[in-house]
């Protein structure tokens, strides 16, 4: 990907990266669970997000992709789980910076291209956990 834009909004860098775009909203824990899968501890939850898809710029633009939408998160492995079982309850209110990426999707039967959404979390290690297709 190249860097497309830097534009400049008040006092705040905010850039754009081809089809990519950062966005920050809040999201409420709902019904956190853990277990096993395939011999690796698992937490998981459902994630309510406020205004997912709202730009995270200064100030804040008026377009927002979806409005409170439930997702499934799933966290893998010992630490990430341990780490989520221990620090994220019920009601939990959690910021979420995503990305939204945009992909043009050929369909052969109409002959022409459509954009599909795919939202994308990051936690503080790095991980990527595809959240949700927005289409």
């Amino acid at each position: 990907m190249r860097l497309s834009k830097l534009l400049l909004q008040g006092s705040a860098p905010v850039s754009l990266i081809g089809d990519l775009s950062i966005h920050a909203c809040v999201g409420v824990i709902q019904s956190p669970s853990r277990g096993m899968l395939q011999g690796e501890p698992e937490w998981s939850c459902k994630l309510l997000l406020t205004e997912c898809g709202s730009p995270a710029q200064c100030p804040p633009a008026l377009r927002t992709v979806a409005t409170q939408q439930v997702f499934r998160l799933r966290c893998r492995g010992a630490a990430m789980a341990g780490y989520c079982f221990a620090n994220l309850r019920e009601g939990e209110l959690v910021h979420v910076v995503s990305k939204l990426v945009h992909k043009p999707r050929y369909i052969t039967v109409h002959g022409t291209y459509f954009t599909a959404t795919e939202l994308l979390v990051t936690d503080s290690l790095g991980s990527i956990v595809s959240v949700a297709q927005l289409v």
